[in-house]
């Protein structure tokens, strides 16, 4: 497997190629995200009005029980997978794919996705009862579910399982170049907060598709590393 060095040098090249669809999806996600904010806050508001007279934890109960906030907060964390989904299939795709292009594909699958996604988060969570390290291993084995999902058109526990299986005998190396990654961007993402919240904020934006990036080349490498061990099978002679 590439070392981490390389791994960075070639994030940044793709990154580079792909910086316009990256932004243009950043501005949408954006737009949206304020939308729905706006909304959240301001149905949140109207409900804490009606119930100005009720006792504060009573008043807190309401809101997380009002179907109108529970809609646009589940309509937010779709959004956010969406775009999530978005941003893999932008990586997989040649340079130059159309934005129209990937927004529909992911339209498509999202349902699937969707459902790998609570899958993952299942198994993680339940790892995670065992304490913190267990969910950390199951986390690091499922990491390129998305990745087989979109570029291998396996489905449900056939991804999990070919994740895992991919993952096997290269767990440190997995882990180590995504804990890395997460150590050196903490270190500039606590840079920028001393300087000014808004930086940091813009920092993690553009964060979010360059890990897509780098856990797909990953991918790729663990994905080359398998293909060469399976030996191929001669025919038999006649």
């Amino acid at each position: 497997m590439k070392n981490f060095t390389t791994l960075i040098k070639e994030s940044f090249e793709i990154y580079k190629q792909k910086i316009t669809p990256i932004l243009l999806i950043l501005l949408i996600s954006g737009v949206v995200m304020t939308i729905l904010g706006v909304s959240l806050g301001g149905s949140m508001m109207f409900s804490v009005l009606k119930l100005k007279d009720t006792a504060a934890i009573e008043t807190v109960k309401a809101l997380f029980s009002s179907p109108l906030v529970i809609g646009i907060f589940s309509v937010i964390v779709l959004w956010i997978i969406f775009i999530g989904l978005t941003f893999i299939i932008l990586t997989v795709k040649p340079v130059g794919t159309k934005l129209k292009e990937i927004f529909q594909e992911a339209w498509k699958k999202f349902g699937q996705y969707l459902w790998l996604v609570i899958l993952v988060s299942i198994f993680v969570t339940l790892s995670t009862l065992f304490f913190i390290i267990p969910g950390i291993i199951v986390g690091t084995y499922l990491t390129f579910y998305s990745y087989i999902f979109i570029t291998e058109g396996k489905k449900g526990m056939e991804v999990l399982k070919h994740s895992w299986k991919l993952v096997e005998g290269n767990w440190w190396k997995v882990f180590g170049r995504l804990f890395l990654l997460g150590i050196v961007f903490n270190i500039i993402y606590v840079l920028l907060s001393s300087v000014h919240d808004l930086l940091s904020s813009v920092f993690q934006l553009f964060y979010m598709p360059f890990i897509v990036i780098f856990s797909y080349l990953i991918y790729l490498e663990l994905k080359k590393s398998k293909e060469i061990q399976i030996p191929t099978q001669t025919q038999p002679q006649a």
